[in-house]
């Protein structure tokens, strides 16, 4: 999930994920770079990915995106709520006959909200939704009307340590796909995601 915190003036954060599922042979890979303009006021990010999905059984590239955040409230990292939304540019760079892509250009937003609980857990929420217009199906056809994602999740996170986190988040996703008669049906999926993390400090 995304925290609702932009980057402080004068650090670029380089933001890498990789997700992996071996029964079924997919991944995908995710590459962010995020800039503050000047200040954590405003920020400008590009998220490239790159995937194999199951229904193509090769790997490309995906939809590039191009994104905007504005820190509305927690500026400098004040107070106990932050809330930073985000918009984003979606240009079709995948392929969608491979199933790496939508094939039109489209917009997504989403609203990530952190709250400091105490001084030892912090509460993540996201709601979210993406919008193409004039998406292009696996074999060629373009869908009768836009396609409309949602998104929506909560993470808990516990500072057990200054450079290390546990954390469980839970996330939900309902995703419109154009079938191979050019129909629109959709899929919904949740996912249940414990994990830790920590930070290595270098001179």
């Amino acid at each position: 999930l995304e925290e609702a915190y932009n980057q402080e003036p004068g650090v670029i954060q380089h933001i890498q994920g990789f997700q992996i599922d071996p029964r079924a042979g997919t991944w995908a890979y995710a590459f962010t770079e995020e800039w503050p303009v000047p200040t954590d006021r405003h920020q400008l990010s590009v998220t490239f990915t790159a995937l194999r999905p199951e229904s193509a059984g090769v790997s490309g590239v995906g939809d590039l995106l191009l994104n905007y955040r504005l820190q509305v409230l927690g500026m400098g990292g004040a107070g106990r709520l932050a809330m930073a939304p985000r918009l984003s540019l979606v240009l079709p760079t995948g392929d969608p006959r491979a199933g790496a892509g939508r094939g039109g250009v489209g917009l997504q937003i989403n609203l990530p909200f952190s709250i400091e609980m105490s001084s030892t857990f912090v509460l993540h929420l996201n709601a979210g939704a993406t919008i193409t217009p004039a998406a292009q199906s696996s074999v060629g056809g373009q869908a009768p009307s836009a396609l409309l994602d949602a998104n929506g999740g909560i993470a808990l996170v516990w500072l057990a340590r200054e450079t290390f986190n546990a954390l469980a988040e839970i996330w939900c996703q309902s995703t419109e796909g154009i079938r191979d008669d050019l129909s629109i049906g959709r899929t919904n999926e949740v996912v249940f995601n414990p994990g830790v993390r920590f930070a290595l400090n270098v001179s």
